[in-house]
This record gives structure tokens, C-alpha cells and sequence, in this order.
């Protein structure tokens, strides 16, 4: 159970969000509680996360209050609602132990192409708290699934892509400190006359751009969980393909020399990897980084077992391909394949030919097919990242 994404972005198209809002506006996305209910989330269902069995792996709880400071305190989540006037709850990541937010988060990795991470924090704030006027350095869309909290928010960003946060009056980064440490990106102050003032409720979303001022107060105690969209920036694709040309060479995975006090000796050296880097890139193709990205365009969902009711779509980074050989036949994508029989053949000309579909029907590309048959050769491109499933049960919107 989950919500896809042009439910969540209703009554916007994808298109229209990525070319009218993304990195240039806020959006307030009004909704009906109803909306939100896919993602079968609660309080109950952040306790059962944080206090079951096993510690969840990469979780962190912690407190902020209105002036930015940050505690971490042990804590039931279901007690939280007795602490009046308490600060706000965060949990972060929790995306990968919670199945609606991890096909939530496939869902806008796949219908945005956005290669970065898509990561999930919940928020929790008692009446009259919240957060102080602060920067994000990616951008959020914020969910609210229990209770009304008051936004004010700028229309644009004040800065774009911002390399850190920005918080007033707190223990992070300040603007004073900013443009100290960089002195070359410039700030918009916080135009708080021009600020958009909105009551989120359950069902509602908005959407903060990267390097956009905003701030929030709980009318009532609420809840709610914001999707940080973390981008994948070029130098860092350039990075990873720098690594995979170098790795191989001990002196690039080693330290900087060591007692190098003659200036012309670490001038030398220094020249001698420039030199490398320049060979290296003058000889890079545009094909090298294109991989790559698609690479990061790919869901990190866990895939879990193909349901006969599941629809199955082809990731939209991909093309597909059925390619013969003599014995077998490989449907192939981005440097992935899987292989099946040679009679398969006819079976995966046809699945390739489908961007979306329900799985049992996939049991009618090949004659006498049965479930019990085709189910494994799904599960096997839905492992391999070659297909992604979209779980049948689903909430109206």
C-alpha cells in the first residue's frame, strides 16, 4: 500500500511540477485527509519502527526546539502526545522501514527522474512548537498526516542550491556565518511582509525549493513526514568517475606525502596529478557520466515478492531490449540483463514492448503460461532493478 505520485501531486501533472515549481516556487498541494492514507502512518506506526525487536539500522531521534538547538532524548513516540509544550520530534530515515515510503520514494525517484536520494524524516510537534526561520539545502515536500501546523514560507528561493542550511538564532550555520564562509553566494534576507501563510491538514503537501526561508508553528499537535529530495550534484558524478579511472593506482587511494617541506617537491607532485586529470578528462565521453547518472536513476526500493495484482512498470530511465542469441534470449537495460530460454523469446519481445502492465497478464505472451511460470521471471527483472513493482493494494484519492 502506498500512494503514486501523481496522486500525491494532485491536481499538478509531474511535467508541470518539474517546469513550473522545481527549483523556482513553493507549491501548496491541498488535499482530503484520504489522500494520505496509502502510506499507513501514524504515531502507532513510528512506535512499532522504533521500539520493535531491533534497533531500526541508520534511525536517529532527536529534539529541536523554536531556537534551533538540538537534544536527543529516549523516548515512546506514543507518550509524546502527553508532553504539551514539549519540542519538536524528529526521526530520520526511516524511509527503508517503512514499505509505503520506500515505494513512495520510488515512485518520485521514477516519475521526476531524480537521481539523487530521496530520503524520509517524520515531524512531530506539540501545540505552539515547531521550527525557527531556517534554509534547506534540498528541497522537501512535507506531508501532513495528523493535525494542522501554520507555514510561512517564501514564494522563491533566496538562495539557490544552498551548499548548507541557513537557521536564524540557532546552533547551525547562521547568515552572518554564511557569508563568511561564502563570500560568493549571495543571501536574500527573509522578506517576511511577501511570505505565503499556509495551515497544513491532513492530506495536505507543500513543497519548499532548495534555499527557500520558511517557518512553522503547530496549530494542534500534529505529525508529519517530509520526503528530503538530496540532489546528485555533477562534481559528484564526476567524482565517482574519477574514482573508477584511478582507484586502481595506490598513490591516488593514499595519503598526501608526508614531510614535504621543499615547495618545488610538492609542486612536482601536485603537477603530476594534474597532469593525469587532464589526460583523464580530455579523454571522457559523454556516454562515461550518461551511464553513470542513469546508474543513479534507478529505485533503491527493496523490490519484494511480485504480487499477481501488482502492476509492473518499466523504470523511466530505461529502454528495454530483447537481444537472441543462439541459446537463450537477455532483456537488457543499462549495463543489467536476465536471461531466459531461447523459446522464451516471443515472451520477452513482448514484455519489452510494455511500459506498464499487470503482472498475471504477463502469463498471456506465452502459450500454456501459468503463474507459477512467469512469476519468477518477473521477481528475477524486478531484482535486477529492470522492472518496478507498484503494490496492488491501493487508497483512493
Amino acid at each position: 500500500m502506498s500512494i503514486a505520485l501523481e496522486q500525491l501531486l494532485t491536481p499538478v501533472r509531474p511535467s508541470h511540477f518539474v517546469g513550473g515549481y522545481w527549483g523556482r516556487r513553493t507549491l501548496h498541494l491541498k488535499g482530503v485527509p484520504s489522500r494520505l492514507d496509502g502510506l499507513s502512518f501514524g504515531f502507532d506506526a513510528l512506535h512499532d519502527i522504533l521500539c520493535g525487536p531491533k534497533p531500526p539500522k541508520g534511525v536517529s531521534l532527536s529534539f529541536t526546539d523554536r531556537d534551533g538547538r538540538h537534544g536527543a532524548i529516549a523516548i515512546d513516540p506514543r507518550d509524546y502526545a502527553l508532553l504539551d509544550g514539549g519540542p519538536t520530534l524528529r526521526v530520520s530515515n526511516i524511509g527503508a522501514h517503512h514499505a509505503p515510503l520506500a515505494q513512495l520514494g520510488a515512485e518520485l525517484k521514477d516519475g521526476l527522474l531524480h537521481p539523487g536520494q530521496i530520503r524520509f524524516d517524520v515531524h512531530a510537534s506539540t501545540r505552539d512548537r515547531g521550527t525557527c526561520m531556517h534554509v534547506d539545502m534540498p528541497p522537501v515536500i512535507v506531508m501532513q498526516i495528523e493535525g494542522v501546523k501554520r507555514w510561512r514560507v517564501a514564494v522563491r528561493p533566496s538562495v539557490q542550491w544552498p551548499p548548507t542550511a541557513i537557521m536564524e538564532g540557532a546552533e547551525s550555520i547562521e547568515p552572518s556565518d554564511f557569508a563568511r564562509r561564502y563570500p560568493k553566494i549571495a543571501v536574500e534576507p527573509p522578506k517576511r511582509a511577501e511570505f505565503m501563510e499556509i495551515e497544513l491538514h491532513p492530506g495536505d503537501a507543500l513543497f519548499i525549493p532548495a534555499g527557500t526561508w520558511h517557518e512553522a508553528t503547530a496549530v494542534t499537535r500534529c505529525l508529519a513526514v517530509r520526503a528530503t529530495m538530496i540532489p546528485l550534484t555533477f562534481g559528484a558524478l564526476l567524482s565517482e568517475q574519477l574514482d573508477a579511472l584511478f582507484l586502481t593506482h595506490p598513490e591516488y587511494r593514499g595519503s598526501l606525502p608526508l614531510d614535504t617541506g621543499d615547495p618545488q617537491a610538492v609542486a612536482a607532485y601536485l603537477d603530476g596529478w594534474l597532469e593525469r586529470m587532464r589526460m583523464a578528462l580530455s579523454a571522457l565521453k559523454s556516454d562515461d557520466l550518461r551511464d553513470r547518472w542513469t546508474a543513479h536513476l534507478l529505485s533503491e526500493q527493496e523490490p519484494g515478492p511480485v504480487d499477481p495484482a501488482d502492476t509492473l512498470l518499466v523504470p523511466r530511465a530505461l529502454s528495454l531490449k530483447a537481444i537472441p542469441r543462439p541459446d537463450h534470449v537477455a532483456i537488457t537495460a543499462a549495463g543489467r540483463s536476465v536471461e531466459l530460454p531461447a523459446a522464451a523469446t516471443a515472451f520477452a519481445e513482448s514484455l519489452v514492448a510494455v511500459p506498464c502492465f499487470r503482472a498475471n497478464t504477463a502469463t498471456d505472451w506465452a502459450p500454456g503460461a501459468s503463474w507459477d511460470t512467469v512469476a519468477p521471471v518477473l521477481q528475477a527483472l524486478v531484482d535486477a532493478g529492470l522492472l518496478r513493482r507498484r503494490a496492488h493494494t491501493r487508497m483512493a484519492s
